[in-house]
Parts: C-alpha cells; structure tokens; sequence
C-alpha cells in the first residue's frame, strides 16, 4: 500500500513515495522529519513538524519554507537546502525558530540529497533534533565556568576513588603554576607539602562523607617547589548517582602575615608595658624609701618626746600621750604602706605554698 498525499496544494505526483507502514514510523520519531523536492516544496512531515508549525499535515504537504515559517528561518533553511543540492552531501547546521509558545526553540539540523535511479538529486531529507534544553544546559555550565573562574578562591572537584582533579578553575592552575592539563594528571596529595604519617585518603573521604563538609588548614606546594598557606572547605556531593569531592580553597598568605604582625606587636608592647612598670617600680621603691626615712625620723622624736615626758613625771594616761600613741599608730600604718611599695617595685610579694615538712632538709 502507497501513502499518497490527496490535497489540492500538491497536483503533481510526488517523487518520494512511502508505505502506510513507514508513515507510521516517521509519527513516532520524536524528532522533526521531512522530504523536500528539489524546489524546496515539503512533500512528507511526520507529527513532530506538524507540532512544530502548528499546522495540520494537509496544510504542509506541497508548500515551501517561505510560506510556512517566519521570513528569516525560512531564507536561512532555503539556503541550507541550496547548499546541499550544490555539494551534493549531507550537512549538519543549527537552525532556530519561535515555537507555539512564542519561546525560541534551537535544533541541530541534518540535511541529506536524495538521488533517482540516474544519480540525479530530486530532493533532500531533513531531520532536526530539538537542543533548546541541550542549549541551555551548556549556556548554564558556561556561565558557571565563568564564574568560578572569575572567582578570587581556588575551586577543585576531586574523584573520592582516586583522589584526581577532575575539575579545576582557572586561579587554581595559575597560583600552583599548573596547566590543566597537568592536573588532571595529579592527586590531592601531590600538591598537599605536609601530610600526617599515619594520613589515609580512604578515612579522610569517609571522614567528610560522615560529616558532610570539613573546614581544613593546610601548605599547598607549588610547581617551582614554594608553598603557602591556605584554608581548606571540601564538601561530599552526590550527583546523578556520581560522588565528588568539592573544595574551595583559600591562600590565606596576607592573613598569615597579618596574624604574626599582631603577634609581634603584642609582644613588643608587652616588653615596652614592662620597661614602663619597671621604671615605675624604681620610682615607688626610691619614694618608699625615702618615705621611711621620714617615718623613721618621726616616729624616733616620738619615742623622745616620749621620754622627755616621764621625766618631767607626766603620767602616762595624760592627753598628750594618748596623741602621741595615735601618731606613732598612724606611722606604723604607713610603714606598712611603704613596704607594699618596695614590694612592688621588686616585682611582687613573694609566692607562698604549701609543701611537705618531710621534704625540708635542715642544715
């Protein structure tokens, strides 16, 4: 049995015959299918164009490009068709269009001559496969790409199994002073300058699996042999059944630099907070010592006064030896006070702990 076409657009006897059966086939591609003659006229579409134009077959079969799509695509298709009747093979181009939804729709188009029994071209066979989603998918990955290589940290991904890069940013390669192409050659702990004796690739993949991600510090070593520091945070993913290793990886040189800058700034007002507390303490202990001095000179006219006193027989429990008995008081505190002063100027009072007697040796 023959599929011929019956409508009015299409008179003529089409040059491309076909079966019921191969109609059939033709319906369940997904792809868009169909057969041209050589002036470019659509003699069979299977569903997918029809779904495509919006159109029903019997509205298609006998009508050009120029009269079924937008003005553009359809010069664009009409040339491609020119350009296989002229070379006389198949050629792959992408062709794009508006679909029914008013959104663009990409397609990966193959174009084939199809010959008569004398070799002579009478029409082409087209088929184009809808990539719109494929499109995007690459669109998605390359703005990806862009990104983390635009980014200022180091960005790996890493096959748990092996421990080799599978994916590294661009700043990786140029700070390690790799290609790419090297690395995909190399391991983790090629690059890792200190790893534990006792280090297991094996537990630490189970380590962060368990856990989810890790924050690491570790030296990284470069090609020319120098390394620098950097922070580490991997994280375990499972993607489309597939496991990865993904770290972002920070140089955290300047941070480094930065810390021993502070620490060698504490330290250096640490020992000038000592010379000031020692040059206070040489002025307490001279102002102390001075300061007893005068105590002692006051509280010795007391003790004369005193004795001055009893020999003119004043008794004891007169006034005036009840004022001097406060005075010499008030002397003896102060004394106290001169001594904590020299106790500080010699840096503290002494430590006091308790130990055994058994231990203290008499000589």
């Amino acid at each position: 049995m023959k599929y011929e076409n019956k409508t009015k657009q299409n008179k003529t006897k089409s040059p491309i015959e076909m079966d019921i059966h191969h109609k059939i086939l033709l319906d369940t591609i997904k792809d868009v299918v169909y057969f041209k003659d050589a002036q470019g006229r659509n003699l069979v579409v299977n569903k997918a164009f029809e779904e495509l134009v919006g159109l029903k077959e019997e509205d298609i079969i006998g009508k050009t490009d120029k009269q079924i799509f937008p003005p553009d695509l359809a010069e664009y298709c009409n040339f491609s068709d020119r350009d296989v009747f002229e070379k006389g093979r198949a050629l792959r181009s992408e062709e794009d269009c508006i679909g029914k939804d008013g959104k663009r729709v990409f397609f990966d188009t193959i174009k084939s001559p199809v010959y008569d029994e004398h070799r002579n071209i009478i029409g082409l066979v087209g088929v184009s496969r809808n990539i719109t989603e494929y499109r995007q998918t690459l669109e998605d990955l390359q703005l990806f790409k862009s990104i983390i290589n635009q980014t200022n940290d180091f960005v790996a991904i890493v096959d748990p199994e092996t421990s080799r890069f599978i994916y590294v940013n661009d700043k990786y390669c140029s700070n390690l002073g790799y290609t790419r192409k090297e690395m995909f050659n190399m391991r983790v702990t090629d690059i890792e300058a200190i790893l534990p004796d006792n280090f297991s690739w094996s537990k630490h993949v189970s380590e962060v699996r368990e856990k989810g991600y890790m924050l690491l510090e570790g030296l990284h070593k470069r090609k020319d042999g120098t390394t620098f520091p950097v922070w580490v945070n991997v994280k375990f993913m499972n993607i489309m059944e597939n496991n990865y290793m993904v770290a972002i990886v920070r140089d955290i040189t300047d941070w480094k630099k930065m810390q021993d800058e502070m620490q060698r700034l504490n330290r250096e007002n640490e020992i000038q907070m000592k010379h000031k507390l020692d040059s206070i303490g040489i002025l307490a202990g001279g102002i102390a010592h001075d300061f007893n001095n005068l105590l002692t000179a006051i509280l010795g006219n007391i003790y004369l006064t005193k004795l001055y006193l009893s020999k003119k027989n004043i008794s004891p429990a007169d006034e005036i030896f009840k004022r001097l008995k406060d005075s010499e008081d008030s002397c003896m505190h102060a004394k106290d006070l001169t001594g904590m002063l020299i106790t500080f100027a010699k840096g503290g009072g002494p430590i006091k702990e308790p130990i055994e007697i058994t231990t203290v040796r008499l000589k």
